[in-house]
């Protein structure tokens, strides 16, 4: 009877350790959350090319016709799980992850690539300050000119780091500038990433193509919260907004 005394707590103690080594770090456990990125991009895109040929449509949500092209066709997992994908990958928004699946090339060939909504957070940041100044002093915080219609953003004006003017390029590490449109609007300058992929691909596109194509061709992401581009003097540069 005397040892019967420590044994309740040690069965008690040795089943929380059994329970906890189940619950612990769940996350780090699940196959999705150890795939690596390219892997889990491969794997909707299988079950995306499976869902395409037996329905002949997309499963993408509805977005309203003015949504920006690379943020247009946002993958809707729930029409792929669980015939298509056995579960939805851990680098998922819907996960806890931080990116939307989303395809380009969706009239020809509908491809799989990542939205960072990081991006998108730290650019709605900037746009939020800059709202807010225009209406205050009905002008936009200008401090210098990059192209003819596009600005350099006076951060200090805006209450604004300027460490924090510029964002690192998922595609090529770089640091890519926060600038704003003659209209206000604030987007990224992807001049850097584009020339570099034009650079060590020796690939130019079509002459009626959106340039932009360049970073989803060529990588995992999509160029969100981007601008339009064009070609001078044979060069990359932002298309004319004035």
């Amino acid at each position: 009877m005397k040892g019967m005394k420590f044994r309740k707590p040690f069965i008690l103690l040795a089943f929380m350790a059994i329970l906890l080594s189940g619950c612990m770090y769940p996350n780090e456990r699940k196959a999705e959350n150890q795939m690596p990125i390219d892997q889990q991009v491969a794997l909707v895109q299988e079950a995306i090319d499976r869902y395409r040929e037996e329905t002949s449509v997309l499963p993408i949500a509805t977005k309203e016709a003015e949504t920006p092209i690379y943020e247009k066709y946002v993958i809707d997992f729930s029409k792929l799980i669980p015939q298509y994908i056995p579960y939805i990958p851990g680098a998922a928004f819907e996960q806890g992850g931080s990116f939307l699946f989303v395809l380009t090339n969706v009239e020809t060939q509908p491809t799989v690539r990542l939205l960072d909504l990081k991006l998108i957070h730290e650019v709605g940041d900037i746009q939020s300050r800059v709202n807010y100044y225009h209406e205050k002093n009905k002008s936009l915080p200008v401090a210098g000119v990059v192209r003819p219609g596009y600005f350099q953003i006076d951060f200090k004006r805006i209450g604004v780091k300027e460490e924090k003017g510029s964002i690192q390029s998922p595609v090529t590490g770089d640091a890519l500038p926060v600038i704003m449109s003659v209209t206000g609007q604030v987007g990224i300058d992807y001049q850097t990433d584009l020339e570099k992929i034009s650079q060590s691909t020796r690939d130019l596109p079509a002459p009626k193509g959106d340039i932009r194509d360049l970073i989803p061709e060529h990588s995992l992401y999509v160029p969100v919260k981007s601008f339009p581009y064009t070609y001078e003097d044979e060069k990359i540069v932002l298309a004319s907004n004035s």
